[in-house]
């Protein structure tokens, strides 16, 4: 089964593969093309998808679909602004393997830690919700 991880870049240009190399520079793991590796072993596949194109589109109102479930408060008004000015989301498709959770996402994190230091947004997990940095805001049940 596929565990997606999702950054909804806002409001300003998407980030390229060769911006986010620049993510596991000093890094035991790398980004090889769109694959995040270390020596042999697969951790993660990357895609890129930009305003304008039908993936990105369609991601989008599935998330605004998902967010009729949830009751209101500040934390959903912060992720209906936040996929309102989204101009990119930056996916990984998470690759556990044989491995214990916490090192896989060892490996994924050099990633997300510098697209929130870099760009403006949130992280959506696959069976979790929203995230503002490390804390879930809006929890999909």
């Amino acid at each position: 089964m596929a565990y997606y991880m999702q950054v909804f870049v806002e409001g300003q240009t998407a980030p390229t593969l060769s911006d986010l190399r620049a993510a596991y520079l000093g890094s035991s793991a790398q980004l090889l093309g769109n694959v995040i590796q270390r020596g042999d072993e697969c951790y993660g596949i990357l895609s890129i998808s930009i305003w304008g194109d039908n993936l990105f589109e369609g991601e989008l109102d599935e998330f605004r679909e998902s967010l009729e479930n949830v009751r209101w408060n500040f934390d959903k008004m912060k992720v209906q602004r936040c996929l309102n000015s989204a101009v990119a989301t930056v996916t990984v498709q998470v690759v556990f393997g044989d491995r214990e959770i916490p090192l896989t996402l060892s490996h994924i994190d050099p990633l997300f830690n510098w697209l929130r230091a870099h760009y403006s947004g949130l992280i959506q997990a696959d069976g979790e919700g929203f995230y503002d940095g490390s804390k879930l805001i809006v929890k999909f049940v």
